[in-house]
């Protein structure tokens, strides 16, 4: 990814090899917030992919937080350590997801 995403408000990540990649952003189409928080590791693995087009990507995909984040869930040995916030308007909901060694936990805080 090149620059930020069609319809979002976004921080874009300039760094050579992070190009494009966010920690915030948010979604006028699909009315979605998402906010990606790395974890400190103090030997990051740099043979992982980067987590920062996981946010660009939820607020592009018309998958519900939930979906989004069951398929980030599965490719999680992927990543370094990370949290990932996800709201949405239309389903009132704040989903939380949490990638610590390999283990993934998340929480659905509804209204």
């Amino acid at each position: 990814m090149c620059c930020r995403p069609i319809n979002t408000v976004v921080g874009v990540d300039a760094l050579p090899g992070r190009e494009g990649g966010t920690w915030f952003g948010m979604s006028s189409k699909f009315a979605k917030i998402g906010a990606l928080l790395n974890i400190f590791e103090p030997d990051i693995d740099t043979s992982k992919r980067p987590r920062g087009p996981l946010v660009p990507d939820y607020l592009q995909t018309e998958q519900d937080a939930g979906a989004y984040i069951k398929t980030v869930a599965q490719h999680r040995e992927e990543f370094n350590q990370f949290n990932l916030v996800l709201l949405e308007r239309w389903f009132v909901q704040l989903l939380v997801i949490c990638i610590v060694d390999f283990h993934y936990f998340y929480t659905i805080y509804c209204e």
